[in-house]
């Protein structure tokens, strides 16, 4: 876990100091639901989530991308024994996640990517011990709402491998930016017929 921590940021370092040209992209707040399933073990649970200034940055010659968050909110239900107790709900500060895109284009993002939740707060306690790493594919339709580089992955999608806590499901879910749904939905009541541009 510390080894995988070290080495998204190291790669961090090494993007932020690198002479190519690099994207950044903002999200200020998403929200979404995801299902975590393990076909040997009944604790398989529906999560809602909430995610809240993810900065990103991509390097354009590898197409590797990297972002964090400083906050993450979960709530879990899970299966047929939904857990009352406050361990359903918890934050997260440390999130971090690197992908990589294979189909190089502006507009969407599709590739493998890996992503770490640590540092959580369960019952006003943190808890060190714990854990989420996820693993698998991502799918991103990015909105460029203005005439510069920065951008919003306004849905995302990631279906794959996730371990909690040392367990191990089939993960998938998908969430959307709050503030670009808010914006288009407000342009398209005034009637205004928005055409996103293109970053350059």
């Amino acid at each position: 876990m510390k080894k995988m921590v070290f080495l998204i940021f190291f790669l961090a370092a090494y993007y932020l100091y690198s002479d190519e040209d690099l994207d950044f992209n903002l999200n200020w707040a998403t929200t979404g639901a995801g299902l975590n399933y393990a076909s040997n073990d009944d604790k398989d649970n529906i999560e809602l989530f909430a995610e809240i200034l993810i900065v990103g940055i991509e390097h354009n010659d590898t197409n590797i991308g990297i972002g964090f968050s400083p906050l993450k909110y979960w709530y879990y239900r899970r299966g047929d024994e939904p857990d009352t107790s406050k361990k359903e709900e918890k934050l997260s500060f440390l999130n971090l996640n690197i992908g990589w895109d294979l189909i190089i284009n502006n507009r969407f993002f599709l590739g493998p990517f890996c992503s770490i939740n640590y540092m959580f707060l369960e019952d006003l306690k943190m808890k060190w011990n714990k854990y989420i790493l996820t693993g698998g594919m991502r799918f991103l339709w990015t909105f460029n709402m203005f005439k510069d580089n920065v951008f919003s992955n306004f849905i995302s999608s990631d279906i794959g491998y996730r371990i909690i806590n040392g367990k191990n499901y089939f993960h998938f879910s998908i969430s959307v930016d709050v503030v670009t749904l808010c914006y288009n939905i407000g342009y398209s009541q005034s009637g205004y017929k928005y055409k996103p541009t293109t970053p350059p």
